[in-house]
């Protein structure tokens, strides 16, 4: 089963270093997978949200009738996604993110995804709090020549 194009994983805006631009490029190949599969949104949203490692047992209870998930992915096709989704975070990532890779059972797709947000949602806080603390305290003003100039005047 090939779902994902081989090649896209390997474009500059669908690769990812594990430093800048995580948001970015977690929308970026979210949207790309949708598109290519819609019956995924329920089980990325489930993963994204998770704080458990994602093991067999959990997607088994995903996907299960008594779950509620209203998913309509049998448990094989999602271990035939899971595979496909690891190929694709394996081509995709490289440098500390590849590292974080390396950390996850091989094939185990989803969980990597898991992983991968949750290292780009641990940035975020730090990125937060430090504009909460520049706002909060801003640098003093000792003259009129020390306030940054954003606009022309041919703006106004």
């Amino acid at each position: 089963m090939k779902l994902f194009d081989d090649k896209i994983p390997t474009y500059d805006e669908f690769r990812y270093n594990g430093n800048k631009g995580g948001d970015r490029w977690r929308l970026k190949v979210r949207g790309y997978w949708l598109s290519k599969c819609p019956q995924l949104l329920p089980v990325l949203t489930f993963v994204e949200r998770s704080e458990v490692p994602i093991a067999r047992a959990l997607l088994e209870h995903f996907v299960s009738p008594d779950s509620g998930a209203m998913c309509d992915i049998s448990m094989k096709e999602l271990t035939t996604l899971s595979a496909l989704v690891y190929g694709f975070l394996n081509t995709a990532t490289y440098g500390d993110a590849d590292d974080i890779m390396l950390r996850v059972a091989e094939l185990e797709g989803f969980e990597a995804w898991r992983v991968l947000c949750r290292h780009i949602d641990s940035g975020r806080t730090i990125r937060l709090d430090a504009l909460r603390r520049r706002m909060r305290r801003p640098a003093p003003i000792r003259s009129l020549a020390d306030v940054p100039q954003e606009f022309s005047s041919s703006r106004i």
